[in-house]
């Protein structure tokens, strides 16, 4: 279980999967069919599985987890808390936001009877109660919880932290769809000079929030040529064979004015005719 929560945390949730399973499967027969550890394994599996896309496996076993867990450990218990947020992620991924809402915000009162009211996962909960708003196009709703979830994050964890910069990833976007996209670069730039500097440049968080940036940047005529060096910068620090080299190449592909880059992996202006 713990190798399969570092895989997890190196964003190789299938290699998660696989040895999450192996893990309950020896569990089961050393422990029996109900134990906590085994809740524990089919909670860490329905977040692997989440990862990957499939809701529906999630679910299931996610609810396999907090039965367990209700019947071994009441309906007050700090796990209990851990499966419904995992099952309110699980409802978001499947469009269900008024279950996913509903269960998230189950998940930040229990938590609350256990923890102080500043506390890493009450932050968690209220940035999925962000992203939940946002995901029903209630941006000023999402902004709200998504400023309080960095403000915690921040106190807990220090100004920087992946998960700062996860929340600060989060506001860039809010503040976008509420139309201020000045607010939202600057969040933006923010999010990504944290992350390069805690997960490095070829990072999958790394590179969306430097995708983010680039769209804004390419978006203003002032301000694209800023963009082009940005993306350059970037493309020299990646492996070419690295998977983020490639979805950066595909982004810039799309954009007006450039073509793929040269041996020395520099973008260049096509030539007029």
């Amino acid at each position: 279980n713990d190798l399969a929560s570092c895989y997890a945390a190196l964003y190789d949730d299938s290699r998660a999967l696989e040895l999450g399973n192996k893990a309950l499967e020896m569990q089961r027969e050393l422990l029996g069919n109900k134990h906590p550890d085994v809740a524990t394994s089919l909670s860490n599996l329905t977040s692997y599985h989440t990862n990957l896309g499939d809701y529906s496996r999630a679910l299931e076993l996610g609810n396999q987890a907090l039965e367990m867990r209700r019947e071994l450990l009441g309906d007050k218990h700090p796990d209990v808390a851990d499966s419904l947020n995992n099952l309110s992620t699980c409802y978001s991924g499947l469009g269900n936001y008024s279950r996913a809402f509903e269960l998230g915000t189950e998940a930040i009162e229990l938590r609350q009877r256990f923890q102080s009211d500043k506390h890493p996962k009450i932050a968690t909960s209220l940035s999925n109660l962000a992203n939940f708003h946002f995901a029903i196009s209630d941006y000023s709703r999402a902004l709200q919880f998504g400023a309080e979830a960095l403000e915690m994050r921040q106190e807990l964890l220090g100004d920087k932290h992946p998960d700062v910069a996860t929340s600060l990833n989060n506001l860039a976007n809010f503040y976008s769809r509420l139309g201020d996209n000045p607010r939202a670069l600057e969040l933006g730039n923010e999010a990504l000079e944290m992350r390069r500097e805690l997960l490095g440049e070829s990072h999958p968080d790394t590179i969306s929030t430097l995708l983010f940036v680039l769209k804004r940047l390419y978006a203003n005529p002032r301000t694209s040529s800023q963009g082009m060096a940005l993306a350059e910068r970037f493309l020299k620090r990646i492996p070419r064979e690295h998977p983020s080299y490639m979805k950066l190449v595909g982004f810039l592909n799309k954009r007006k004015g450039f073509r793929k880059p040269g041996k020395n992996g520099v973008y260049k202006k096509r030539k007029k005719k």
